[in-house]
């Protein structure tokens, strides 16, 4: 190995991970208030819904996908836009 090939190492701060943690576990531990404003956000823009139920791997991911995903087909309509 060569001196030119080293590169400095480049120390990136660990604030926004530590952030981003805390804030999944405040979510964990009181999930409530995030699902009411996941269900406001999906309320707003339901062609939102189809694209996380068209996830490729929605299923390993949530469990009981297929139950959810028959209850979501039944309680969302399709939106239809000119957009």
């Amino acid at each position: 190995m060569h001196e030119r090939d080293l590169k400095p190492l480049v120390f990136h701060s660990a604030w926004p991970l530590a952030e981003r943690y805390e804030a999944l576990l405040r979510a964990f531990n009181d999930p409530a208030p995030y699902a009411r404003r996941l269900a406001r956000r999906l309320h707003a823009t339901p062609h939102r819904i189809a694209e996380a139920l068209r996830a490729p791997d929605a299923g390993g991911r949530i469990e009981r996908f297929e139950k959810f995903y028959e209850c979501a087909k039944r309680a969302w309509r399709s939106h239809w836009s000119s957009a």
